[in-house]
């Protein structure tokens, strides 16, 4: 899909990616190694628009087709405050193990960071429960249609509790749990190699 990248990793949560794309030549290895690499995504409406609300308890349904992790969205805000973000599963039920995360909010652009794993299935919604009074959040009210997807992982299906506008939440920072790729070095030796995602090697050495 579209906006969607190969990263790999040094450690299986945390850290910054080391190399990009299906590939990956490790440096120089003389023991067994192992790597992790995941698939990365933008997601969601992707073009900010100019239109503003003030309205709480408005945000955006979504489906998942493929288990992700909502990393962060982004939102436009005119005026400085806070807003309350929190998701629910289908039919409003709150999820436990993903608080309502309270953010401060910079007049400008803002990431909202999540880190929020949330497993397949359908009407999920993303909710702006709380916002200050003296804040004005971006909207886009024409010129789109529904559905938004996911990169892969699932599609952002409609607005909640709003008229016809997509609400909030742009370019939504999506990537798949990290799956290990192990180099395995039989014997003491130097090797260097390139791996591919999702695939495991073992270099044997004779003598």
């Amino acid at each position: 899909p579209a906006n969607t990248s190969i990263q790999w990793y040094s450690s299986q949560v945390g850290g910054t990616p080391i190399a990009s794309g299906n590939n990956f030549t490790t440096p120089v290895l003389n023991s067994t190694t192992t790597y992790f690499v995941s698939t990365n995504a933008i997601g969601g409406n992707t073009t900010i628009a100019a239109d503003e609300s003030d309205q709480s308890g408005i945000g955006l349904f979504f489906n998942v087709t493929s288990e992700m992790l909502l990393n962060s969205v982004q939102v436009e805000s005119e005026g400085s405050g806070f807003v309350t973000v929190q998701v629910f599963g289908p039919g409003g039920a709150s999820m436990a193990n993903m608080p309502p995360i309270v953010f401060p909010l910079a007049n400008g652009l803002n990431t909202l960071n999540l880190g929020w794993l949330i497993p397949v299935g359908n009407g999920y919604s993303l909710v702006a429960t709380a916002l200050s009074h003296d804040v004005h959040l971006t909207t886009t009210t024409e010129n789109f249609s529904w559905p938004f997807g996911l990169g892969g992982f699932g599609s952002i299906t409609g607005q909640v509790g709003s008229t016809n506008q997509y609400v909030y939440f742009y370019n939504w920072n999506i990537s798949s749990p990290r799956i290990p790729v192990t180099a395995t070095i039989s014997q003491n030796t130097n090797v260097t190699s390139t791996v591919s995602a999702c695939d495991s090697y073992t270099w044997s050495v004779n003598g």
